[in-house]
């Protein structure tokens, strides 16, 4: 008997995940989106995954503590230096 129930409770569970969720599917015009903005949003997109990948090398730990924490130098050609010591 409780084989059965369980059996029984296991197809249930299955109906709900798998049968209903198909109801729950919704097309891009549904959700507001048409071709144009896809397309927009998936420029966008890969703009974004292509410049953090190019400046995440730039991300580390102690160039960061660096700039945050040391009192930048401009030089007068204009560019701009970080001393390591904190003394400044």
């Amino acid at each position: 008997m409780f084989i059965f129930f369980f059996n029984r409770l296991i197809l249930e569970l299955l109906y709900l995940l798998v049968i209903k969720m198909y109801l729950f599917l919704l097309s891009f015009s549904e959700m507001g989106l048409s071709l144009p903005l896809v397309l927009i949003l998936v420029i966008f997109g890969g703009f974004f995954l292509i410049s953090f990948f190019i400046t995440s090398p730039n991300m580390d730990t102690k160039g960061l503590l660096r700039v945050l924490y040391s009192k930048p130098v401009r030089r007068a050609d204009g560019s701009v230096e970080y001393p390591e010591g904190r003394n400044n």
